[in-house]
């Protein structure tokens, strides 16, 4: 397993390059994290990291939804595989 796939979840490739962006940010927010040595780059990128990740979880849900209700009704209806196996 690469070390990305580790620390990341696979999600994005922490090696890949750096891109210049530019935002509009509240001032007075701005200076406060400066004030307290916020690292605003990475903690963009974490916040950008969990709001992918977000969205991708919701858009594989949305996919498969069918998939998850026929499956929910089957155990429902039949049990799961396992159930005459379990010993508790």
């Amino acid at each position: 397993m690469e070390a990305h796939a580790r620390t990341t979840g696979g999600l994005f490739d922490p090696a890949a390059a750096r891109k210049p962006t530019r935002l509009r940010v509240n001032g007075d927010l701005l200076e406060k994290a400066r004030d307290l040595g916020v690292n605003l780059a990475a903690l963009l990128e974490e916040a950008i990291a969990l709001e992918v990740q977000k969205r991708q979880r919701e858009a594989w849900r949305a996919e498969n939804r069918e998939a998850i209700e026929a499956y929910n009704e089957l155990v429902a209806r039949d049990g799961v595989f396992s159930s005459g196996l379990r010993g508790f």
